[in-house]
């Protein structure tokens, strides 16, 4: 799929405000991607790096340094990457005055727990616990933006509540300016829910936006390994077997996480 990608800059501070990438059928968005990025810098100033002095601006920019590194990390989506993911995160919310740099911090951590728990390392309740705590600092002292609807959506959809999850992704769709991991998260639930079809196509989706985030390409491929049950029994589809125990694990705990959503919604 051909996309547009469009990044609106604060030209005095050089600083990133929003990002995206826009498909070639959608281009006459294009300006209100734009407008409405600059209606929220001028209601939400920190968005913007408004210090002028040299110190402040080499600050920030290692700030933005260090939260590439972090999801870098949280992007191989090893167990061992995740946990050096969360140390940055968390010490950069502590390091930084910013609060759209915050809140994504926070954000970022939830997905952190989110992950640690498909790869085993968490229990899945308890790891759903922790992201709703985190999210909910941060609604408390910022407006609710994409990051936090999107996350948010991930979290009920793997706690079984499709309907809720439905509602905040269709929310975060229009605030979002990262659209590759709404498009991730959405994989997710559907892989949950065992809409297999809707997980693909959700996932190559997010790989086509970005296809150098490990995350998505492994869980595209324990996407890949489910197939229609030729046994046509009460079971509609299946996974392969694999060599890679990595893949096992993870597709073991969302079912192993279907199986806790369908006890507790008895």
């Amino acid at each position: 799929m051909n996309t547009l990608y469009i990044e609106l800059i604060d030209a005095k501070n050089l600083f990133l405000i929003a990002s995206n990438h826009l498909p070639v059928d959608e281009l006459h968005n294009t300006s209100q991607f734009i407008i409405d990025n600059i209606l929220q810098t001028v209601h939400k100033p920190e968005r913007s790096v408004r210090l002028a002095k040299q110190d402040q601006g080499y600050k920030n920019h290692y700030l933005s340094d260090e939260m590439l590194a972090g999801k870098k990390e949280l992007y191989d989506f090893t167990p061992e990457s995740i946990y050096r993911a969360m140390t940055i995160f968390d010490r950069l919310q502590n390091k930084s005055d910013i609060q759209t740099l915050k809140t994504e911090c926070y954000c970022l951590l939830a997905e952190c727990h989110m992950s640690l728990a498909l790869h085993g390392k968490s229990e899945l309740e308890l790891a759903a616990q922790k992201a709703l705590e985190l999210l909910d600092y941060v609604s408390d002292i910022t407006t609710v933006d994409g990051k936090i609807l999107a996350i948010m959506g991930l979290i009920t959809g793997l706690s079984g509540q499709a309907k809720v999850s439905h509602i905040l992704f269709e929310q975060a769709k229009i605030h979002s300016t990262d659209i590759a991991s709404l498009y991730y998260y959405r994989a997710l639930v559907h892989f949950h829910n065992e809409k297999i079809e809707e997980a693909r196509i959700c996932i190559d989706k997010s790989l086509q936006l970005e296809p150098r985030r490990r995350k998505a390409v492994v869980i595209k491929e324990c996407v890949d390994m489910y197939v229609p049950n030729p046994l046509k029994n009460n079971i509609k589809l299946y996974y392969k077997e694999t060599e890679s125990e990595s893949h096992r694990v993870i597709i073991d705990n969302i079912l192993k996480l279907k199986q806790l959503t369908r006890i507790c919604m008895r």
